[in-house]
């Protein structure tokens, strides 16, 4: 008759650690955005300190509105909140 379990097996011992994974994964993401957050402050400080790059990122934000309008007209799903979406993309690209 067989054995049903191992008694050599250390299971205690060689278990794999759920904290490593958790801890690691929180480092990265939060250094991940860390790193966004200062690539948005420095954006904005060079939108509002610099008229080329306000003029550059509106245009940008009026042709995304625009795709996100033309999308939305194609759309069987959402279509209004798509619509609100895409309105408020080119609204902000004209303030």
């Amino acid at each position: 008759m067989e054995k049903e379990y191992d008694d050599e097996y250390d299971y205690v011992h060689k278990k794999p650690s759920i904290m490593m994974p958790l801890v690691a994964s929180s480092i990265v993401t939060g250094l991940i955005g860390a790193m966004i957050s200062f690539i948005t402050n420095c954006t904005l400080a060079e939108i509002s300190t610099n008229a080329f790059f306000s003029l550059y990122f509106g245009m940008f934000f009026i042709v995304v509105g625009f795709i996100v309008l033309h999308r939305a007209c194609f759309s069987p799903f959402n279509k209004l909140q798509l619509f609100i979406f895409g309105f408020a993309i080119v609204l902000s690209g004209i303030i």
